[in-house]
């Protein structure tokens, strides 16, 4: 399978994951900014992408969908669910983000890429 239909199964199966718009998903993915523009054509909602671009991490908000906490990562997937009772706090995302296995991945990333 080509890159842009695994991207668009990618985002089609986190939009059916959501119940609620209170939802969030932590996922890892390869390019977070096709993955924004995906979500809104397939969703046809507007989505609303927050990031620091020196950050390897960031959350898409679907509107009336719900939320996509994302990590920079060498594929599309999705890592945990959260329902709005158990969600994290930003500090709980920052901890799950930190973690080795992510820190390893986006170094060797960005050592790839420059």
């Amino acid at each position: 399978m080509d890159e842009k239909t695994l991207l668009r199964e990618f985002a089609r199966e986190l939009i059916r994951s959501f119940k609620t718009p209170q939802e969030l998903i932590l996922t890892r993915v390869k390019n977070p900014h096709d993955l924004e523009r995906v979500l809104e054509i397939i969703s046809g909602r507007k989505a609303y992408h927050f990031w620091e671009p020196s950050s390897p991490y960031g959350v898409i908000v679907i509107d009336g969908i719900g939320k996509v906490a994302w990590i920079l990562g060498d594929r599309y997937e999705i890592l945990k669910k959260f329902k709005p009772g158990d969600m994290p706090t930003s500090e709980g995302i920052g901890d799950i983000l930190s973690g080795a296995f992510y820190k390893d991945n986006v170094l060797r990333m960005f050592k790839r890429k420059y």
